[in-house]
């Protein structure tokens, strides 16, 4: 549905992108992924047809957004971050003006509001003023507009900017519910809300993109080998020089000790439940009483992290917190 081969941009001196190079499969929910200035709103222009590209190609639907720009917006529902409303009309007006920009015959004009309006959870606030709604029906409003063609593309950046706790989990259940639907590139700093909308994440810093795949695929790349909780009661013997002693098997850090109780943090090379399995298996012919035996996966912020690190400078990471950074428009601008 979406893809970009070698899609490059640039502002005068300053180069926005790369050549990055990703696709977006159908029914896909995909989370674009990468803190201020990264380049990911860049590229969302681009695939709306809003900017042109320097170098590369990006096609949504096989059409390329040079060669065919109205094929493409024909199949693209965009959100932009803080996209204008027009304040002084209502919702339906505005909704029936949008039905009528995107090229919906009159006749079907009011069923396709009205959908949207259903959809979107703003029926009781259709006869609003927009300059009257809150920041949460504001952005439900913004994704009405974005559903009146039925576009089989959904383009959403940063679509939860702004709002409070439960708004926010209101857009992400609206967004998740959409995905069952038709394919979704969602571009965000927040890493909670990639993992709480997506399967798959698109890293990009810097106008390159330094990492693609589920989640699990990229914490294994940043993190391969396994970290593991291992905590058993040993009335005998020493749990710590039993588990270096398996091969490839390393002690994290000191083991803590409470009583006959050893706790201990153990890497391990390849699979985590074969790893975690052996650790069991070596419990039992020791005589160790397991009292936890868990696998830790990394937090995507790690993730993330660890995968900018590779290939970087220092100061590219120094002050990045993908999680709590205030987003400001501009990516790419000199």
């Amino acid at each position: 549905m979406i893809e970009v081969r070698g899609l490059s941009k640039r502002f005068g001196p300053t180069a926005a992108l790369g050549g990055i190079s990703f696709s977006v499969r159908p029914g896909e929910v995909v989370g674009f992924l990468g803190p201020n200035g990264a380049g990911k709103s860049t590229t969302l222009r681009i695939l709306t047809t809003y900017l042109m590209p320097s170098g590369g190609a990006a096609l949504v639907e096989g059409f390329d957004v040079l060669d065919k720009p109205l094929e493409v917006r024909r199949r693209v529902g965009y959100l932009p971050e803080n996209a204008p409303l027009y304040a002084d009309m209502t919702v339906e007006d505005l909704l029936r003006f949008g039905a009528r920009m995107k090229g919906i015959p009159r006749s079907g004009v009011e069923a396709a509001v009205g959908s949207v309006c259903e959809r979107c959870g703003i029926v009781p606030r259709r006869k609003f003023a927009v300059s009257q709604l809150s920041r949460g029906y504001r952005q439900r409003t913004h994704l009405a507009l974005a559903l009146l063609a039925n576009p089989p593309v959904l383009l959403l950046d940063e679509p939860t900017a702004g709002l409070d706790p439960v708004q926010t989990q209101e857009i992400r259940r609206l967004i998740r519910e959409l995905g069952a639907e038709r394919t979704v590139l969602l571009s965000t700093h927040l890493l909670a809300e990639v993992e709480a909308v997506s399967t798959r994440a698109i890293l990009i810093h810097r106008g390159r993109i330094v990492g693609d795949g589920p989640f699990e695929t990229l914490r294994r790349k940043a993190e391969p080998d396994a970290r593991i909780s291992f905590s058993v009661r040993a009335r005998g013997g020493d749990p710590a020089a039993a588990v270096r002693a398996l091969s490839g098997f390393r002690v994290e850090s000191e083991p803590e000790r409470s009583g006959e109780i050893v706790r201990l943090v153990v890497r391990a090379p390849g699979d985590a439940a074969a790893a975690a399995a052996r650790l069991g298996s070596l419990a039992k012919e020791k005589g160790f009483e397991v009292c936890e035996l868990a696998v830790r996966k990394p937090a995507l912020e790690d993730v993330f992290l660890a995968l900018i690190r590779e290939g970087s400078n220092p100061e590219d990471v120094s002050n990045l917190n993908p999680q709590t950074a205030n987003h400001k428009d501009g990516e790419g601008k000199p």
